[in-house]
């Protein structure tokens, strides 16, 4: 099904806006993991990772001038607080300095979107502040200067510990998932949850057959080469056709049924019997040229029409 839509569609366009991703080592990446930015350029387009290893928050109020000036950005999405708070910074002066960040972003033209802290399981001490102590003042913060929230932590803390390298940094699944929350905040495509075509076809990120397509991807996509370069051609040529299938109730219940076997087959593979796998194949080639089938006759007769 996936490939088929790779190869019918045309490549989507880049986003018109230019987002800067701001923040520290969770957003530039770790240990050769690249941070979300990578993956959200894949999906939106103009995307710019200017997230430093190691930073403070005091520190990224000096640097937020430079940034703003070099890429003069329409967005900029700022996640910043877990250094200061390994370090014991107080909640009040991170809240401080992100607001500083968010003033100087508003002077320079740009809309800024700010997140709440990611969960750290890797040090015991920070584990219980982060959600208790720091990212309330995040919360507030957002509401008294009017800007957009995205709450990272309440996204991704159920699932992080298949999320993250060491319980600090996240890992490709870890990463892809902040991509796709931060796509709902930036535009770039239909469908919801980055631009997936099941969640355009199931109407929800959260679906359960969309978890399973996603827990798929995790376990054997994300884990191999060929598959993490299929997943960013994915992200880079599907968010027209999730736009377009999300906009057309007849193509959702027909992607819904091409999918049907995909999922049975990423379920079974998940949990089930390898005997299986051969007959489950079939059925999806199957299935996928009879879509291909059906999307050819239908732009064919548009185009005569």
């Amino acid at each position: 099904m996936f490939f088929v839509v790779f190869i019918m569609m045309p490549p989507a366009s880049s986003f018109s806006e230019t987002v800067v991703c701001f923040g520290d080592s969770i957003t530039y990446g770790y240990k050769g993991v690249p941070g979300y930015p990578s993956y959200l350029n894949e999906m939106v387009g103009s995307v710019i990772n200017r997230g430093l290893s190691g930073e403070m928050t005091t520190h990224g109020v000096s640097r937020i001038d430079k940034v703003l000036a070099e890429f003069v950005p329409e967005k900029i999405i700022i996640m910043e607080g877990a250094n200061d708070a390994f370090w014991g910074v107080s909640a009040s002066t991170v809240k401080h300095n992100l607001g500083k960040i968010i003033a100087k972003s508003i002077s320079a033209g740009a809309v800024p979107i700010i997140s709440t802290i990611t969960p750290n399981t890797r040090d015991a001490g920070v584990s219980s502040s982060i959600p208790s102590v720091y990212n309330p003042q995040i919360i507030a913060l957002a509401a008294e200067s009017g800007v957009t929230l995205v709450d990272s932590y309440s996204a991704v803390v159920a699932d992080w510990a298949r999320l993250t390298q060491e319980g600090l940094h996240t890992n490709a699944s870890g990463s892809l998932a902040l991509a796709e929350l931060f796509s709902n905040y930036v535009g770039g495509g239909g469908g919801g949850g980055g631009c997936f075509i099941a969640t355009a076809a199931f109407g929800s990120y959260l679906e359960p057959r969309v978890k399973i397509l996603r827990d798929f991807r995790d376990t054997y996509l994300l884990t191999t080469k060929p598959g993490r370069a299929f997943v960013t051609s994915y992200y880079r040529y599907s968010p027209p056709v999730a736009d377009f299938i999300s906009r057309h109730e007849f193509l959702r219940a027909i992607v819904r049924l091409a999918l049907y076997p995909l999922i049975g087959f990423s379920y079974i593979l998940l949990h089930g019997n390898v005997l299986v796998y051969v007959p489950l194949i079939g059925l999806l080639t199957f299935f996928s040229t009879l879509f291909a089938l059906a999307i050819r006759n239908r732009r064919t007769r548009h185009r005569f029409s």
